[in-house]
């Protein structure tokens, strides 16, 4: 699974992947901690292509999920009243 990081590494190459690199080629280790560091790259991956402009906020449709729930990108603080 981590394989498939591999393209979108190689469309960033200003990162320093070094030790990202490592942990996919570990499988993000054999721990039961390596699911959720698996999960948090993919997160992290995510909000930078937000961030790059290459993806949009993922912003809900539904207004009570926007309210109560909101989102990790584009929650403004004016927007939680």
């Amino acid at each position: 699974m981590g394989q498939n990081i591999l393209p979108w590494l190689a469309a960033r190459p200003g990162l320093d992947t070094d030790l990202l690199l490592s942990a996919i080629n570990d499988g993000f280790g054999s721990d039961k901690a390596g699911e959720d560091r698996f999960d948090a790259v993919i997160g992290l991956l995510g909000m930078l292509d937000v961030v790059d402009g290459r993806r949009g906020k993922g912003i809900p449709a539904i207004d009570a999920v926007r309210k109560w729930e909101g989102w990790i990108l584009g929650h403004h603080r004016d927007d939680a009243t």
